[in-house]
């Protein structure tokens, strides 16, 4: 079965907007914790959709120059992003377990026994530590989308602001009695601008002291 295998060093390269090098990663057998391997495609498939999550907020970053300190957001994705790493492992593992107990729970349906009642209460413990992870990386991904979303409003925001400002000024000069009325772009612009870095904020909260 092909498996990916995920090295802490390629997430730290991989979000620097517009950057190209060399990754070097530790050796996998050297320093095992510095890797995880995801073999399912459940949990491939989950860190891909973590990964464009995080492109999409490191597309934004170029544009949010003194808002956000690139470098500190490229970290903060990087932590994120290898936290999600370690608990989808975690699931890869608690899948199994659920898996093979559940094989057994069938096989023994029907019985009474202390063994059958210790098979319920493992069940019991393998559900409590698949909601756990579950809501570890629910929690992960609402991060990374709020990031994305504030930043991509941000600039459509900006954007706007620019253009109405220059037309405001362009049918100001083409008015003849008509009086400048005050744009509201501004005003949502510094909403957006305070949903950015409470976005980032509360990234640097959950991620920043991760390993």
């Amino acid at each position: 079965m092909a498996a990916v295998v995920l090295a802490m060093a390629i997430f730290s390269a991989s979000v620097k907007a517009e950057q190209l090098g060399t990754v070097i990663t530790p050796d996998r057998h050297r320093h095992p914790d510095a890797h995880r391997v995801l073999m399912s495609q459940q949990e491939r498939s989950e860190f891909d959709a973590l990964l464009r999550l995080a492109e999409r907020v490191a597309k934004t970053l170029p544009a949010l120059q003194g808002l956000v300190d690139s470098n500190e957001a490229g970290r903060l994705l990087a932590q994120g992003l290898w936290h999600g790493a370690k608990n989808l492992a975690r699931k890869q593992e608690i899948r199994e377990v659920r898996d093979d107990l559940k094989r057994h729970a069938v096989a023994r349906s029907d019985e009474v026994s202390r063994s059958r009642l210790d098979l319920l209460h493992q069940q019991q413990r393998a559900g409590a530590l698949w909601n756990e992870v579950n809501a570890e990386l629910e929690k992960l991904t609402s991060q990374l989308t709020a990031a994305a979303a504030a930043g991509e409003t941000f600039i459509r925001d900006r954007d706007l602001d620019d253009t109405l400002d220059r037309t405001e000024k362009a049918l100001a000069k083409l008015s003849i009695d008509d009086p400048a009325v005050p744009s509201a772009a501004t005003e949502h612009l510094a909403e957006e601008t305070t949903a950015v870095v409470q976005a980032y904020r509360e990234l640097n909260d959950l991620y920043g002291g991760k390993r």
